[in-house]
């Protein structure tokens, strides 16, 4: 079963059911709630490590649904969303798998409730969890009274594995099976161009910013989302940055891969030279965008469509290398871009979703040619199973992406409507490009004028 957010009269959504397939796709105009529904899924995916972090270094062996679980929950929805004070009733519910869910409403007095499903914990998993917890605490005083350095190193890797096994328990519980999540906000070219003094002092900034607002009382707290995300996101680009130093960029990160992982990372290769339009190169020198034959020009004065995707393409490389268990939200992939680096963009995201054991992608657009991208490859996919030679020399292999792991909605109106056509196998693409007909029917009246004036003559 696929996880499900079903979202009531939340900010501009109104009404939603959204299935989370491994590639989720929401399309519609700004301001529809795409960033909300999709924010809303970050949240949730994430619970699973803010309880874990809570109770590992709480005192008590026993897990407390009230002190480990909905206090943390209501306090994190807060530094999400801001302060609930002002808005109407809402319900949001969030399906881990069937009869789990976790519900958000509003009390009386306008705070957070929180609720599980009944069947959300069983007795055995509380019992589990102190277990764990009574070896945790056990080992650590142990640890506080041994000089021992043999002992000490076996008492360490002891911790070690009851702390995987801790983590791994509270990773089933919430059905999250990714050890690498990133929410990579539209606006990332944001990351280009400072200077490392000024970007040192930037984070600076957005962390007091947020460390002010953990203090305040709900009902006053400012929406922190964005900062809380992009000062996430930041950290992750300082060392991204240093691990093409590091790794020798693209081309050495291909030369150290294993002979397995090879060709996918060089048409990972392929695709992002195709929207850079050139080589990407980060040296002591800086980052530069490499022509050849024409030079090179320094990434804070490249072009904005460069600016705004390199980050995304630099994460998807390295994703593909490193292999890990990801989520991927990624606004607006396609901002600043020709329709042809559009679609190598898509291309290589399906392919980093495509790389990832238990991966989940899930983009937020205005662009149909996001959808037809997409639309191809699923058509791959159905048409490669019968002509896996002759659809891969069209749409390599690594690109495909099986219907059944697609879910795609249009936001419009304050609802959320499932744009996947079951029956032709694909996404109903000719739903969102209607402006498309607009200015087609306009060109088709002003043609008629004109042919009419020419009979006139």
């Amino acid at each position: 079963m696929s996880q499900r957010l079903e979202i009531t009269n939340f900010g501009p959504v109104k009404r939603a059911s959204i299935e989370i397939k491994p590639a989720l796709i929401l399309i519609g105009q700004q301001a529809s709630g795409k960033s909300t529904v999709a924010k809303l899924i970050y949240f949730f995916q994430s619970l699973s490590s803010e309880f874990f972090s809570r109770y590992y270094q709480s005192s008590n062996e026993g897990a407390e649904i009230m002190e480990d679980l909905i206090i943390p929950i209501r306090e994190k929805f807060y530094d999400f969303f801001g302060s609930t004070f002002h808005l109407p009733d809402f319900e949001i519910v969030y399906h881990y798998e069937e009869n789990r869910y976790l519900s958000l409403s509003l009390t009386p007095k306008k705070k957070i409730n929180a609720h599980f499903s009944e069947a959300f914990f069983k007795k055995k998993d509380f019992q589990e969890l102190r277990g764990y917890k009574k070896m945790l605490l056990q080992l650590k005083t142990e640890l506080a009274n041994i000089d021992n350095v043999a002992k000490k190193v076996a008492l360490d890797e002891r911790h070690l594995s009851y702390l995987h096994q801790l983590a791994d328990k509270i990773n089933t519980l919430f059905s999250n099976e990714h050890n690498d999540s990133l929410f990579i906000l539209a606006g990332r070219n944001a990351t280009i161009g400072y200077s490392e003094t000024f970007e040192n002092m930037l984070q600076q900034s957005i962390q007091k910013n947020i460390e002010e607002q953990g203090h305040r009382a709900f009902e006053t707290k400012e929406q922190t989302i964005d900062e809380t995300l992009m000062l996430s996101f930041m950290q992750r680009v300082v060392k991204m940055r240093q691990s093409f130093i590091n790794l020798g960029n693209f081309e050495g990160m291909i030369t150290h891969a294993s002979g397995r992982l090879k060709p996918r990372l060089k048409l990972a290769n392929k695709l992002i030279r195709e929207v850079l339009r050139g080589q990407y190169s980060n040296s002591e020198f800086g980052e530069r965008i490499v022509h050849p034959g024409q030079g090179y020009v320094y990434l804070k004065n490249a072009s904005s469509g460069q600016q705004e995707s390199i980050r995304i393409l630099q994460d998807a490389f390295l994703s593909i290398y490193q292999g890990n268990k990801l989520l991927r939200i990624v606004e607006e992939p396609e901002a600043h871009l020709f329709p042809e680096a559009q679609m190598a963009t898509i291309q290589l995201l399906v392919l980093m979703l495509n790389s990832s054991p238990s991966g989940h992608l899930i983009l937020t657009t205005h662009s149909p040619y996001t959808l037809t991208v997409i639309n191809n490859l699923i058509y791959a996919a159905k048409v490669g199973a019968k002509h896996p030679d002759q659809v891969n020399s069209i749409i390599q292999k690594e690109l495909w992406l099986p219907l059944k792991n697609v879910s795609a909605y249009m936001l419009q109106n304050g609802e959320a409507s499932d744009i996947m056509d079951a029956d032709l196998g694909e996404i109903k693409a000719e739903l969102i490009d209607n402006i498309s007909n607009v200015v087609n029917n306009q060109y088709d009246q002003l043609l008629q004028l004109d042919d009419s004036d020419g009979k006139e003559d």
